[in-house]
C-alpha cells in the first residue's frame, strides 16, 4: 500500500504526464508555422522560417542526395531520402517552413520533412 506522500506523487506525475503528452499533441497538430519567421536574407542560420513563393526551378546535387529548388529566388536545401511521394513542378505556388543556413555565402533553407513544403 502506497503512504500519503506516495500517492500524492504518483498523481502529479500522472497530471504532468498527461499535459506533456496533451502539448505534444497540441504542438504536433499546429506544427511550425506559427513559430516561424518570414523569410530574410538578413536573418541568422537557424532561424525557423517561412517563404510563400513560385517553383523557378528544381536540379539535384552531384550525389543525387539532395534537390535544390529555387523558390521566388531563394534556395530550398532539401533531402531526397523520405520525399519520394512529394512532386514539385515549376509554376507551383508553394509554403516553405525550414531553418536558415549559409553555403559558400549564399542564405538558403533547409527543409527537414516532406510536411515542410506544401503546394497550395
Amino acid at each position: 500500500m502506497l503512504v500519503h506522500q506516495e500517492r500524492i506523487a504518483l498523481v502529479l506525475l500522472c497530471i504532468v504526464t498527461v499535459v506533456v503528452v496533451g502539448a505534444t499533441l497540441v504542438l504536433n497538430h499546429i506544427g511550425p508555422t506559427p513559430f516561424a519567421r518570414t523569410y530574410s536574407p538578413t536573418l541568422a542560420d537557424g532561424t525557423l522560417v517561412t517563404l510563400d513563393g513560385t517553383v523557378h526551378d528544381i536540379s539535384s546535387t552531384r550525389d543525387g542526395a539532395h534537390s535544390l529548388i529555387n523558390v521566388s529566388g531563394v534556395v530550398i536545401f532539401m533531402p531526397n531520402t523520405g520525399f519520394s511521394d512529394r512532386t514539385l513542378h515549376k509554376g507551383d505556388i508553394v509554403t516553405v517552413v525550414g531553418t536558415v543556413s549559409t553555403y559558400q555565402n549564399r542564405k538558403e533553407i533547409l527543409v527537414e520533412s516532406p510536411s515542410d513544403i506544401t503546394v497550395r
